[in-house]
């Protein structure tokens, strides 16, 4: 299991853009219709999940713009590392 650190995303369908590094434990996204929560979780799903990689359609660009490229980055640890390095410790 992998625990996110850093999550990057610019010109991604309602984000133009975004830079999170979510705190420890659990993280909630909470806001009204349509402000990007479930694109943070389709972008994170997009690099780390099941349906790695795919094609992008004029609706995935942030305005329509499809001259700006998406990007998405996201960084992760993995959980096993951590706890594996607090027991050297």
């Amino acid at each position: 299991m992998a625990r996110i650190r850093r999550l990057q995303i610019s010109n991604f369908r309602s984000i133009q853009a975004l830079d999170w590094v979510p705190a420890p434990g659990i993280n909630c996204l909470i806001g009204p219709g349509d402000s990007g929560k479930s694109s943070i979780l389709d972008a994170i799903d997009l690099c780390v999940g099941a349906r790695r990689g795919g094609t992008f359609g004029d609706m995935d660009f942030f305005a329509l713009n499809v001259d700006v490229p998406i990007t998405i980055s996201v960084t992760t640890v993995s959980l096993l590392l951590v706890t594996a390095c607090a027991k050297l410790h």
